[in-house]
């Protein structure tokens, strides 16, 4: 795909800085198909959702016309700090420029959060299997709610962008932005996800919708053997430690597919693996 801001000559692209307007059709009509959609963004202090602690959160509510594919309201924007009650490493704060001074007392809203996160129809992220880790012990909404992943459940090789990093997709979209901050990286995330993929002449969050919504069913490879494992890596299953067993949620229309190819080269035959259904409100859980 042509990059946005590629020249005529192909010799240079433009970008340009967001800063945080996004693209708002209030004069769409709404009497069908509207979906409440919360995008929300976590700032922790690692990686690890057991050991580590969240330091901010920002959310985006929006209304969005599924007839017209467009956002026609936007009903909360919430920012918070909070206090991890522990030092945040050097590296986190060179990478997010949250110190401990912006963070000491400070805490999230959680009525608030919750109120919102309850309304809403989909909750969206960027990775929603980090961010959920970390959102789901704090709101009690969030347990039993619908999650979209945008890294995951949008096609983005398919459409032709070779990475699938918040600042690589802004930047092959023609913008850059303020990352590393929860509602700066919410609010470009939805600015990129009102773009058109080029290949349906809809927006990628119109596929997002769609794709967060379709029956996923869970294949765990029980007895696969050890030397199978970089085969199943490449088949992008991960390893679930607890149970033992590599492991990977997919579309239920390519499950056959995919039972096929292990049968054939993982079993050599004599397939062991389990497939079940996975309800969406499971989806992207630790």
């Amino acid at each position: 795909m042509k990059p946005i801001g590629l020249s005529e000559d192909g010799e240079s692209i433009t970008i340009h800085k967001f800063h945080g307007d996004l693209k708002i059709n209030d004069k769409a009509l709404t009497n069908v198909d509207t979906k409440v959609i919360t995008y929300l963004d976590v700032e922790t202090t690692g990686l690890n959702a057991n050991t580590e602690a969240v330091t901010e959160i920002g959310l985006l509510q929006f209304e969005y016309c599924l007839n017209n594919d467009c956002i026609v309201k936007i009903i909360e924007k919430y920012q918070s700090f909070q206090d991890p009650k522990r030092p945040i490493p050097a590296m986190i704060t060179e990478l997010t420029g949250i110190t401990d001074e912006m963070v000491k007392g400070q805490t999230i809203d959680r009525d608030k959060v919750n109120s919102i996160l309850e309304s809403s129809d989909l909750i969206l992220s960027h990775n929603a299997t980090f961010d959920r880790a970390f959102i789901d012990p704090l709101f009690t909404s969030s347990q039993n709610a619908v999650w979209g992943c945008s890294v995951r459940q949008i096609d983005w090789r398919k459409a032709g962008f070779s990475s699938k990093s918040l600042g690589h997709l802004c930047r092959d979209h023609g913008f850059f932005f303020e990352s590393h901050r929860a509602l700066c990286d919410v609010l470009a995330s939805i600015h990129l996800l009102s773009f058109k993929n080029h290949l349906t002449d809809k927006s990628y969050l119109n596929e997002l919708y769609h794709s967060s919504h379709e029956s996923v069913c869970l294949i765990q490879a029980f007895g696969a053997a050890f030397e199978t494992k970089d085969d199943l890596k490449a088949k992008h299953f991960r390893w679930n430690a607890p149970m033992r067993v590599w492991e990977i949620q997919v579309k239920e229309v390519d499950v056959d597919g995919i039972i096929e190819w292990m049968n054939k080269d993982i079993y050599k035959g004599k397939c062991k693996a389990q497939v079940q259904k996975v309800p969406l409100e499971n989806r992207f859980k630790a």
